[in-house]
């Protein structure tokens, strides 16, 4: 969605805003966390990237590190079961169908139904690592996550860079004014009068529309 012109081309307008051509560091550094910290404003539907897993063997649990399946997690959205020769609802084809919806559990005294046995089709993360209970056997699930921005300048990707590009401008500037700079008048007047429109054109590319 973007890539290193983009990131380049936020690089200098951030230094044409500060004046500090040689705040290379803490340029590149203030660019890095206002992505980051614009794309986590909220759960923007645009961060959701669907993945496949497929399993060695069919069973009913299985337990593996976030990294394994997911790049830049920042967390999970949806998994559900997967059958990859399924006929498929809308083409009628065997293309492959997706199933059950697991239930993800934020607690893990969740786990237990009210008669102390394990529930079925949940899922949990213990740190980095997700469990998943199935109430049948499986060996493919689809999960959707979501994945946080790639913010290497070589290889940046960022969809608020590539159609908001100025709000990670203004962040970035605004930060290194209010912080190492030392100008926090400058930097309070972008985060006030000029980031508010678009943080709100962000919220309108990466939410859902209303009633949807």
């Amino acid at each position: 969605m973007a890539n290193s012109a983009v990131y380049q081309q936020i690089y200098n307008d951030v230094i044409g805003l500060t004046g500090r051509s040689g705040l290379v560091t803490e340029t590149t550094i203030a660019i890095k966390s206002a992505t980051l910290s614009l794309h986590q404003r909220d759960f923007y539907h645009k961060d959701i990237s669907e993945v496949s897993i497929d399993f060695f063997t069919s069973a009913f649990f299985f337990q593996f590190d976030v990294g394994q399946y997911f790049p830049n997690f920042r967390t999970l959205n949806y998994i559900r079961k997967y059958d990859p020769a399924g006929i498929n609802n809308l083409t009628q084809l065997p293309t492959g169908q997706a199933g059950d919806y697991f239930k993800i559990l934020n607690d893990p005294h969740l786990l237990l139904d009210r008669y102390s046995l394990e529930r079925p089709d949940v899922a949990y993360l213990a740190g980095t690592t997700l469990n998943v209970r199935s109430g049948t056997q499986i060996q493919h699930a689809l999960a959707g996550y979501y994945r946080n921005p790639t913010i290497d300048p070589v290889i940046f990707d960022s969809w608020i860079a590539a159609t908001v590009p100025y709000a990670i401008t203004l962040k970035a500037a605004a930060m290194l004014l209010s912080g190492i700079i030392g100008h926090k008048d400058q930097g309070d007047d972008i985060t006030k009068n000029w980031l508010p429109e678009l943080l709100h054109q962000i919220d309108v590319i990466g939410l859902p529309a209303q009633g949807m």
